[in-house]
């Protein structure tokens, strides 16, 4: 891979999740049964965790393969990872860091959950560079001579980066059904394509800060097609 064009430190989710997992499972093992709220939730994050683990799993050995061949170009597998994890993933890693790292000798990695619990911010910083980045490669692409009137290039600009048509593309690229979540069903389309647009936005944030904005060049000529 060449390059980066923006700073990325590797965060090695896959593994600080593992551990996380192991580390309630060991805990609700050896909880006394007395306790049955403490059991409760420790019983809610292993589910949870185990959710987690098995998304990412997918994401790193289907969903990978399958946009890279779509796309023809390198995606980062944690970048990608990344880039799914959703706003309501948030609370779990918050609540694990509070009931675990109050005391003087945590049973776990703390810097990792609070890493962990700032993926979704992480995410949405990625889709904004994405819909940056994206923006302006579409501009380049609609900017076919020097005489050309604002209002058709704007309006061209912003039917191409528009919810409903990113929607479209984030069916095809199968993230929708992807992503980290813990969010309950909605049958609200304009929030669907919302979250949905903001999806395709992050992955082409992964590409910009992986690849510059070439690649997101190219990539932007699909949309326009």
């Amino acid at each position: 891979m060449r390059g980066l064009t923006l700073p990325w430190r590797r965060m090695y989710i896959l593994r600080h999740v593992e551990a996380a997992l192991h580390v309630v499972r060991r805990t609700r093992a050896t909880t006394t049964p007395e306790r049955s709220k403490t059991i409760e939730k420790l019983a809610r994050w292993e589910k949870q965790l185990t959710y987690v683990q098995g998304a990412i799993h997918k994401i790193e050995s289907k969903l990978r393969d399958a946009l890279q061949k779509k796309l023809d170009t390198a995606l980062d597998a944690e970048m990608l990872v990344t880039a799914l994890f959703q706003p309501s993933t948030k609370n779990l890693f918050m609540e694990m860091e509070a009931h675990f790292c109050r005391s003087e000798r945590p049973p776990i990695d703390c810097e990792a959950l609070s890493g962990l619990s700032m993926l979704p911010d992480l995410a949405r910083a990625m889709a904004l560079v994405g819909d940056a980045a994206l923006s302006l490669a579409i501009l380049h692409h609609l900017w076919k001579e020097q005489r050309l009137e604002v209002g058709r290039l704007t309006v061209g600009r912003a039917n191409l980066v528009s919810n409903e048509h990113l929607a479209h593309i984030c069916d095809d690229w199968k993230l929708y059904e992807n992503r980290i979540h813990f969010d309950p069903p909605t049958d609200s389309k304009s929030e669907i394509d919302h979250i949905k647009g903001t999806l395709v936005e992050a992955v082409y944030g992964a590409i910009y800060i992986s690849h510059g904005l070439p690649e997101v060049q190219r990539l932007a000529a699909r949309l326009i097609e």
